[in-house]
């Protein structure tokens, strides 16, 4: 109680933590993004802080992410040293009460593992073991099926069909379902074609979320727990486009519709990437109004700008270092150490005015909530 008082912990993010602690720590927690999974996962570890050492496993960008976690919330309760965070094989070990590793560097260590099998596990985005034939599901799932306690830590634990539940689910509780099969003829739809057994469909879903619902899972949606957060506001901005296409534009695309119908991707892709262009002087107008005129609010808010194209990302990027507005840029390029350095930098500089992020390589993990607006450009 203390430690939860310590940390704010909302009613629904308690109600959370009873839940994995009635489950005996062998659940799948999928709140919607922003509702403190991390926050409930270690919360529910404490309880059982005596059968330490506790082994997170993460992507590799979230490793950073979950190191400063551990240290914030357990600030006082656990030293530094005490908690380790690896990036790479080196010295690796499960010599302290806290390890934080990546799902790659679980499969390069796995027999290490296996030697000392960690009796608390938080697998977070499990969704990255959604698939039963690659090295690293068939790998990891033994030593979560090991472990005495476990968390499972997705926003979006199916990320475009059921049947992308079966090894999650199954790492839980492998006596839920009898095996994929069963799992795919009824809950995916499942059909015998010439290529074999097909379970890429979806059935029976009422029934699927209620057995998971009552037996190893909670997921909230950010409606449901409305009450508890501040208020959103979302806005579509129309922007004027004054400029019309290009001729050399105009002219590739005609080329490319003389082309097979199996190239209509890059059709797609060229008239996107066109569009994008064009906005640009209007999106840039746009963040002119945020961030540079006069207003009597001396701190405007910082904000997260999105967008998709490297293109893109370097034409903002000129923009803000032309006006002299602080900024950090988080993309493809950016290493797993530095990534977590920037957030850092974000989050605690007021004077860090914009976090310039692709949403493909920022898209989860991160936290950011100095910011208080969102731009997708």
């Amino acid at each position: 109680d203390e430690i939860c008082k310590k940390n704010n912990i909302l009613p629904f993010q308690m109600e959370g933590i009873r839940f994995g602690i009635s489950r005996s720590d062998r659940y799948l927690l999928a709140d919607d993004m922003g509702l403190g999974k991390t926050l409930q996962a270690l919360m529910v570890a404490y309880f059982y802080r005596n059968q330490w050492p506790l082994l997170v496993i993460c992507p590799a960008s979230l490793i950073g992410t979950w190191q400063e976690a551990v240290e914030k919330y357990f600030d006082q309760v656990i030293l530094p040293h005490e908690i380790k965070a690896f990036f790479d094989s080196k010295d690796f070990s499960l010599d302290a009460k806290v390890c934080i590793t990546s799902y790659d560097l679980v499969v390069r260590n796995a027999q290490c593992i296996l030697q000392k099998v960690p009796r608390i596990v938080i697998a977070d985005e499990c969704h990255f073991l959604k698939n039963k034939t690659t090295k690293r599901t068939k790998t990891i799932i033994p030593i979560l099926h090991s472990a005495l306690h476990l968390i499972m830590l997705s926003g979006t634990p199916a990320l475009s069909r059921p049947i992308e539940l079966y090894t999650q689910l199954n790492a839980i509780n492998n006596k839920l379902f009898s095996n994929n099969s069963e799992f795919g003829f009824r809950y995916c739809a499942g059909v015998r074609d010439r290529f074999g057994v097909n379970f890429k469909g979806s059935s029976n879903e009422k029934e699927l979320g209620i057995i998971l619902e009552s037996t190893i899972m909670l997921r909230r949606t950010k409606q449901q727990v409305l009450q508890w957060l501040p208020a959103k506001i979302r806005k579509q901005i129309f922007l004027h486009v004054t400029s019309a296409p290009s001729t050399q534009v105009t002219t590739d695309v005609a080329a490319l519709l003389d082309e097979s119908l199996a190239d209509n991707n890059s059709i797609s892709f060229k008239r996107w990437k066109s569009s994008t262009d064009q906005k640009m002087p209007a999106i840039l107008r746009y963040l002119g109004e945020l961030l540079l005129e006069e207003s009597e609010d001396e701190l405007r808010p910082k904000l997260l700008l999105f967008a998709h194209f490297k293109d893109t990302l370097d034409q903002l990027e000129e923009w803000l270092i032309k006006h002299k507005l602080l900024h950090i840029r988080i993309d493809g390029d950016t290493g797993t150490r530095e990534r977590q350095s920037l957030c850092d930098q974000f989050q605690c500089t007021t004077k860090i005015r914009v976090a310039l992020l692709s949403i493909t390589a920022a898209s989860v993990g991160l936290t950011l909530t100095s910011a208080k607006m969102v731009i997708f450009a």
